[in-house]
């Protein structure tokens, strides 16, 4: 019965899917859209992370005492939450007329000035998350450094987007992208700096060049460009330790080079982190 619920699951993950490229093909929602993109973490940390675990019987340190009883009250639950959150989300109430209200500008700074400020951007970031050492305003401004790091890659990202072939852009992005990447990894064990970077970059190629293509030379496009991210976060997933928090950027390198499984950290990936044993846990207990 489990395997069945798993099935269930992951065919609600399949159909989610097919609603973003039908809002896509209609012009309802942009393919890359905040929408989506908590769409995309419901499927990897709630649907596909219980469907692994209901299939597998994996669920790490969280017992779970009836799974059949608990997975049906979560496929229940799950479906209610989503039917509810996509009728509502295009309906904005409140939230349309705010968003009316906000100024909005129409200027474009130039492919030079958004490199120039990639560049400054980067040199910030340095600043923020190693040049700070205050108690508390460290850690706030740490955080803040990484924003800055996904900033500078959505500015390369929006220049590069537009001219993907031109070698010039080409080395230029990539030496930013490196950097921030480097200064995201260092002292960190937690992949989001690494997906905010990575995350940054396709949205800005998006939204400069990409949005009003067809849906498909956009997915194509996209695999292209985030094909080699997704392994590097999958190889980091597979050798990174809670236990080992002050890591360099080098040290990590090292773990990778010596001991990274792509297939490991793929599996880990889809696990979500066992969020959705978390949620069986919390419904069966609380």
């Amino acid at each position: 019965m489990t395997t069945l619920l798993a099935m269930i699951l992951v065919l609600m993950a399949i159909a989610v899917v097919a609603i973003m490229f039908r809002d896509h093909r209609r012009g309802d929602c942009e393919l890359l859209s905040c929408r989506n993109m908590a769409l995309v973490g419901l499927i990897l940390f709630q649907l596909s992370s219980c469907a692994y675990s209901l299939y597998t019987g994996d669920h790490s340190n969280f017992y779970i005492s009836n799974p059949v009883r608990t997975g049906f009250q979560f496929v229940a639950m799950i479906a209610i939450f989503i039917v509810l959150s996509l009728w509502s989300y295009r309906r904005g109430w409140l939230v349309t007329t705010l968003a009316r209200k906000l100024p909005t500008t129409y200027a474009m700074p130039s492919d030079t000035a958004l490199l120039f400020n990639a560049a400054f951007l980067t040199v910030l970031a340095v600043v923020l998350r190693f040049g700070v050492a205050i108690p508390l305003i460290a850690i706030v401004s740490g955080t803040v450094g990484i924003g800055l790091s996904a900033v500078s890659g959505g500015l390369v990202g929006w220049v590069w987007g537009r001219r993907l072939l031109n070698p010039a852009v080409i080395f230029y992005s990539l030496a930013i992208i490196v950097a921030n990447v480097a200064i995201v990894m260092s002292v960190s064990f937690g992949r989001r700096g690494l997906v905010a970077v990575g995350a940054a970059i396709v949205w800005g190629m998006y939204y400069s060049a990409w949005r009003h293509l067809r849906t498909s030379s956009i997915l194509a496009r996209m695999a292209l460009v985030s094909l080699a991210p997704i392994l590097f976060i999958a190889l980091f997933t597979s050798v990174r330790s809670s236990g080992e928090h002050q890591r360099s950027t080098g040290e990590h390198l090292r773990k990778i080079v010596q001991g990274g499984n792509i297939v490991r950290g793929v599996v880990s990936l889809v696990s979500g982190q066992y969020a959705g044993s978390i949620s069986l846990f919390l419904i069966e207990n609380y």
